[in-house]
């Protein structure tokens, strides 16, 4: 298993991740490492739209082509967003982010 693999695994045992995929010989195969986390805001930095910030422990960044469901700004230390973007080495680049 590689380690971005054990990575996505571990994160997804921990409930904060999911991945769509198709089931191919009895594995998921990963639909363009599209994932989607849920959690807390931690290590906020940046500014609208280009923040950078974790969801346990995993780095999200977005960018002027991220979808924001509410405003950006309201993307705050401790608040829990749901984010769904495309796995890009040992981050996420959302697609998506949505403050709950």
């Amino acid at each position: 298993m590689s380690k971005q693999n054990r990575w996505l695994a571990a994160l997804a045992m921990a409930g904060v991740v999911g991945m769509t995929g198709v089931l191919s010989s009895g594995a998921l195969a990963r639909d363009h490492d599209k994932v989607e986390l849920t959690g807390p805001v931690k290590n906020l930095k940046g500014s609208c739209p280009n923040v950078e910030f974790e969801i346990a422990g995993t780095k999200v960044k977005t960018s002027s082509r991220t979808d924001f469901e509410d405003d950006c700004r309201e993307i705050a230390e401790g608040k829990r967003v749901e984010v769904e973007g495309k796995l890009e080495g040992d981050r996420i680049m959302a697609k998506e982010v949505d403050v709950k």
